[in-house]
């Protein structure tokens, strides 16, 4: 009796040591059975195999800020199944990544001197990419060039523009978590976790990055952006389209195209506060474009960038179109715009009359 009860505290000891070290995680276990009913499929990465609309459910573990629900995310399905929670009407609900989240395996690789960017998924070619600029895209060379390519066009090889009949199929489309008609209002703390292989590509839309709209309340945190790529109409951040709220101790390093204004690398358009955060990816587009925030009439400080900005009117190293405060920044990427009011840290800043 005493061993077979040492036998099974020693399993339970090993047990909670391995969930401790992340070899199993409660509640997100690799392929298990899709929890939707009549589904035969399993999970892999949180996707339900038999049906890729089937997301994981996040663990919920409690409650966090304004005595909302707490959710534990540890993969992408539960991450996109947060993303559709959130859009779904379920704004204030809060989150913390447990794990680092890969959704795909992108490479993008700039084909010099003709405008494209290769994107690949799992070594895969998929599309060329329209970034409208020549040169090598290291920002020392590179210049708006309207015959190289389109801003957002979408390329099968270097000469044939296909835009509406490219199949992106072999990418999962990300949906930002929170728009202008459903503003996210809860907490969301990375943990120090990154996000990478976001794929963000349609025309005519705006508020698009991890986040599309954070409301007032809402606040973003200690989460990274790595190797992903939007496009979209306008407000467009790596981290947050539209902040209203706080962003804290986040980073971006994709790369954001934008047809419209305002385009930021961590935020596009800020009226909240943007703090600690930064840039090292490169952004093409519009107006009001800068390498942490585009437009900006809220509160920026102790942020960086290091990425290239391009655009038209009002590119700046830190922020594009400025109303607001803008502190303790700097900037070390090459700024290009083919308009006016272009400058190092801020392209513009609008004084009150």
């Amino acid at each position: 009796m005493k061993k077979r009860i040492c036998l099974i505290l020693t399993a339970a000891l090993l047990l909670t040591a391995l969930l401790h070290i992340g070899i199993f995680t409660a509640g997100a276990a690799v392929n298990a059975p899709c929890t939707v009913e009549n589904c035969t499929g399993n999970y892999t990465n949180g996707f339900c195999s038999a049906n890729t609309t089937h997301y994981q459910l996040a663990v919920e573990n409690g409650v966090g800020a304004n005595d909302e629900p707490l959710y534990e995310i540890s993969n992408a399905g539960q991450l996109f199944w947060f993303a559709a929670q959130v859009n779904g009407g379920n704004t204030g609900i809060n989150a913390t990544l447990t794990a680092d989240i890969n959704v795909e395996d992108l490479t993008f690789t700039f084909i010099p001197d003709t405008g494209l960017m290769e994107v690949r998924n799992n070594g895969v070619f998929v599309v060329y990419l329209g970034t409208k600029t020549r040169g090598d895209h290291s920002g020392e060379n590179d210049e708006f060039d309207g015959s190289s390519s389109y801003l957002g066009g979408l390329y099968a090889n270097v000469d044939d523009f296909l835009q509406d009949t490219v199949d992106l199929s072999a990418i999962r489309m990300w949906t930002p978590i929170g728009n202008n008609t459903a503003q996210y209002t809860g907490t969301f703390d990375g943990n120090g976790k990154a996000v990478s292989g976001l794929f963000y590509h349609t025309r005519g839309v705006d508020y698009i990055g991890l986040f599309g709209y954070v409301g007032k309340a809402g606040v973003i945190r200690n989460v990274g952006i790595d190797n992903s790529y939007f496009y979209g109409s306008g407000i467009i951040g790596g981290v947050v389209g539209m902040n209203m709220g706080s962003v804290a101790d986040c980073y971006n390093t994709g790369s954001i195209l934008s047809v419209g204004p305002n385009l930021g690398g961590v935020a596009g358009y800020s009226s909240g506060t943007v703090s600690g955060s930064h840039n090292t990816g490169d952004l093409n587009g519009g107006n009001d474009a800068g390498g942490v925030v585009g437009g900006n009439d809220g509160i920026i400080t102790n942020c960086y960038n290091t990425g290239n900005a391009i655009g038209l009117d009002h590119v700046g190293g830190v922020v594009g179109y400025n109303q607001g405060t803008v502190t303790n920044t700097y900037t070390t990427g090459n700024v290009t715009g083919d308009g006016e009011q272009v400058g190092g840290v801020v392209g513009c800043h609008q004084w009150d009359s």
